[in-house]
């Protein structure tokens, strides 16, 4: 019985730093998203609320799910962060960022053509 104990406390040691660092990288990561989103909505909406879901994933890709409400519209957002703080976002069907489309022309006269 006392081995068993013995085992046990030492599983326990040895997997505590372990859980500890990815629920810090977890936050880290709902951070970044969080941060990321906000950014993208604020030209879009004046008022936004983005509650954190669920995680899924582990330390190369977490897949991080929040529920926003922007101008009364809910929908659904889905973030990945990969390993390298690489942000991938992947927007609903009702609440998206409206985008700033900027076309650059290259004019160029010729006298005579």
């Amino acid at each position: 019985m006392k081995i068993t104990t013995a085992l046990i406390g030492t599983v326990a040691l040895i997997a505590l730093p372990t859980f500890a660092s990815a629920s810090t990288e977890t936050s880290e990561n709902i951070s970044t998203c969080k941060a990321e989103i906000a950014t993208l909505m604020e030209t879009s909406a004046t008022e936004t609320v983005l509650d954190f879901k669920k995680v899924k994933g582990n330390s190369r890709v977490q897949t991080l799910s929040f529920s926003i409400n922007a101008d009364g519209e809910s929908d659904n957002v889905k973030c990945k962060v990969r390993r390298d703080n690489s942000v991938e976002i992947k927007w609903g069907k009702k609440v998206q960022p409206k985008m700033d489309m900027a076309v650059e022309v290259e004019t160029t006269t010729t006298a005579g053509e």
